[in-house]
């Protein structure tokens, strides 16, 4: 099959880059032929695949008259189907069902979500069913994302034709059933919408050695065990509630490894809570790096506070056999089977999540149990060949 994949940059900036060049690896291993639309980017390409610049990608609120030769781009494009995986403007996906059957993967809420994240100004995961449902919000500021005044209204709408235009595309594919009853609340048959989980391709690496920064760190802490938490550093992502939980877990350290716009008022916080000695900061770090990471710490944290659609860090830690603790949000019961892969508790719990940090922290042994299970739930369900072979299925029949 020719397909186009279609994804905002060809270069690993976010999740969809990501996860769209792991799917091409193995698309093109299985034989397709692929077309990679985007706005740029210089990752390499799978072999015997064509690159093709369509600027609107690369702007999820891109003006279709600021892109007046998009669709002269399209004219000459062959294929049998075009698979977008990005967030784009209503009018770009439109274009794009014009040369072939489009499916669509909705890896986020920004498809029918106003404020983008499903967030209340307060912080706690928005309910509302529908963008029209959010007008009140630019005026009261209920919304943690969504703009005030005419640029809010704009967003809604924008949201609103988007959802309209769901027929543009002839099947979406979802990650987590999170995400599909989402898009079911909004307007999406079920019988529109599949699940395909994410994969992973980590591989526990034994051999894997850790930056001497961490040696020193892990020395410092010996015998404490070390907790994991890798994530963007922003509000949603719950580490403010992180670290007031560990400070009340005093035998345990804790690495954040990741960087944002609260680095700074996260370090603060924790010298605050008198734990700076326990908490290391890494900033992100390499691919080797943080296999050595998890071959060292006692579990993975994942403490989010919003909605998250899947929670990808979560499978990449178990494919480590490391036992994950996660906030029951969005779509992590996807992949988080309570007390059998890891510990659940509930967004912004900080009682709960004491008692979770402080069970792994006595009970080595039930961390170790939970890991091997989650490491053989990975095996059995997010591995490349299981998407591959659920999204080979949508794609053989829309195209045919």
């Amino acid at each position: 099959m020719r397909i186009a994949l279609a994804v905002g940059r060809w270069e690993p900036i976010g999740g969809s880059e990501r996860y769209a060049l792991d799917l091409a690896e193995q698309l093109a291993a299985a034989g397709d032929e692929l077309v990679i639309l985007s706005a740029g980017g210089d990752a390499p390409l799978p072999p015997g695949a064509e690159a093709l610049t369509y600027s609107p990608l690369g702007d999820f609120f891109a003006a279709q008259e600021d892109h007046p030769d998009a669709e002269n781009v399209l004219a000459a494009l062959r294929v049998d189907l075009v698979l977008l995986v990005s967030g784009v403007a209503p009018w770009v996906a439109v274009q794009l069902a014009s040369v072939a059957p489009l499916v669509r993967f909705v890896q986020d809420h920004t498809f029918f979500c106003p404020g983008l994240n499903k967030r209340r100004a307060d912080g706690t995961t928005c309910d509302s069913p529908a963008p029209m449902a959010c007008l009140p919000r630019i005026v009261d500021g209920g919304c943690l994302d969504l703009p005030r005044g005419w640029r809010g209204v704009r967003r809604v709408l924008g949201r609103v034709r988007e959802i309209r235009r769901l027929g543009s595309a002839r099947h979406l594919i979802v990650a987590s059933q999170y995400m599909a009853k989402e898009l079911e609340a909004v307007g999406a048959r079920s019988d529109e919408i599949t699940v395909c989980p994410y994969f992973t391709l980590e591989e526990p690496d034994p051999n894997a050695s850790l930056p001497q920064d961490l040696v020193n760190f892990f020395g410092t802490q010996a015998p404490r065990p070390v907790f994991l938490c890798a994530a963007r550093l922003v509000p949603e992502k719950g580490l403010e509630f992180l670290l007031e939980s560990i400070a009340r877990v005093p035998d345990c350290g804790l690495i954040i490894a990741g960087d944002g716009p609260l680095l700074e008022p996260l370090k603060a916080s924790a010298e605050g809570h008198g734990i700076s000695e326990r908490v290391l900061f890494t900033g992100w770090v390499t691919a080797s790096s943080m296999r050595a990471i998890l071959s060292h710490v006692r579990a993975s944290l994942m403490p989010s506070l919003w909605a998250e659609p899947f929670g990808i860090v979560g499978i990449e830690a178990m494919a480590h056999a490391r036992a994950m603790i996660a906030c029951d949000v969005g779509g992590v019961r996807q992949w988080l089977e309570p007390e059998v892969t890891g510990l659940l508790v509930p967004p912004g719990d900080i009682q709960a999540l004491v008692q979770a940090i402080g069970r792994l922290t006595a009970d080595p042994a039930l961390a170790t149990q939970l890991g091997q299970a989650g490491q053989a739930k990975v095996e059995a369900e997010f591995r490349a060949k299981h998407h591959v072979q659920i999204l080979g299925e949508v794609l053989d029949r829309v195209s045919s």
